[in-house]
């Protein structure tokens, strides 16, 4: 690898007129310059596409694609495919980074050659910005990288998410380990990004997990979280049932089913308090349905365990909605909790 490797910054652009300068000017404004800069106009219907043909007048470092719409993860791909970077480095087009971020990851791969570098991440929405970085900065080998992937890489319980950071995003990727990634990430239309890191995971022998949080993740309304659960939780299935089904070596036999329940619980809390209960009913029986969720997480011998999660899974196995309805909405168990001290 040379001393000032080229970094190809892949940016999939769908939607985003309010975020898109922003995004590219942070990028154009680098203080590590050997870049390229591939935008995606991936079918937007707003001024995307001409937005990014504007941009790319004021920097000849910038590509445009324009494709008629295929999904964020095969937008990815086709900017993949004209890339000619020793390094890959995936940005969304409504975030945005620090003027230093690829400077600092740059550096870190002189220090130890490696196949990947992971920066901090911070989360910026209203007035919340937090550091999500929770696991041991620094370089990883092979045994480090697996002992990860062993302990609280998908699911860290004190935490109640993953450790690692599992989005595309934000992470300096050697090209050479780029093989077969994006048969992975284009089977899925949302959530690629957790099996293709999965992938790229078992694939690298090395790692740096670095300190610097240059990467800014904008929460909007716009963001497909956001929408009903019983409309995207079929997205959420196909990624865990990926994981389960090509976790050889058995790396989530604890993770999957907490990660699993975890989001069952968050998401169904949250429908308590913002449906009716005819609509949480719906979503309620949208999220017991699945074949995954019975068998990890709602089957009697399930690792997940504890009063009220027992409480909870048997009303789930049963159908109990209305019950479990009352209990969320009204925080029954808290309340109890409260009344036992």
């Amino acid at each position: 690898m040379t001393q000032n490797p080229l970094v190809s910054i892949i940016v999939p652009v769908f939607k985003v007129e309010q975020y898109l300068e922003k995004c590219v000017m942070s990028i154009i404004n680098q203080s590590y310059n050997k870049l390229e800069i591939i935008l995606v106009d991936d079918g937007s219907p707003d001024r995307c596409g001409e937005m990014c043909d504007e941009l790319a007048l004021r920097d000849k470092r910038i590509t445009v694609i324009h494709q008629q719409n295929m999904g964020l993860p095969k937008a990815r791909r086709s900017g993949y495919n004209v890339s000619s970077g020793d390094y890959i480095y995936f940005l969304d087009s409504d975030d945005f980074i620090e003027l230093d971020a690829i400077s600092n990851l740059v550096k870190c791969t002189k220090d130890n050659p490696v196949d990947m570098v992971v920066s901090g991440i911070l989360i910026d929405g209203e007035t919340k910005r937090n550091r999500t970085q929770i696991i041991r900065t620094g370089h990883y080998n092979r045994n480090d990288i697996i002992n990860l992937m062993n302990s609280n890489f998908l699911f860290s319980k004190p935490h109640d998410c993953s450790a690692f950071p599992l989005y595309a995003w934000g992470k300096l990727i050697n090209r050479n380990v780029m093989d077969g990634y994006f048969e992975v990430s284009t089977m899925f239309r949302y959530w690629e990004d957790v099996p293709a890191t999965f992938f790229l995971m078992k694939k690298i022998d090395s790692m740096t997990i670095t300190a610097d949080c240059s990467y800014h993740y904008v929460v909007h309304d716009g963001q497909v979280t956001k929408r009903p659960t019983k409309d995207i939780w079929h997205y959420y299935v196909d990624v865990w049932d990926y994981l389960f089904k090509n976790d050889d070596e058995r790396y989530f036999k604890k993770q999957l089913p907490e990660r699993i329940w975890s989001f069952c619980c968050s998401k169904l809390w949250l429908s308590s308090q913002t449906l009716s209960r005819k609509e949480f009913i719906e979503t309620y029986n949208v999220v017991r349905e699945p074949n995954i969720v019975k068998q990890l997480v709602l089957d009697k011998n399930s690792i997940i365990q504890g009063p009220a999660n027992n409480m909870f899974k048997f009303f789930m196995r049963n159908g109990w909605s209305t019950v479990h309805y009352w209990f969320l909405h009204y925080g029954i168990i808290e309340r109890i909790k409260k009344l036992l001290k």
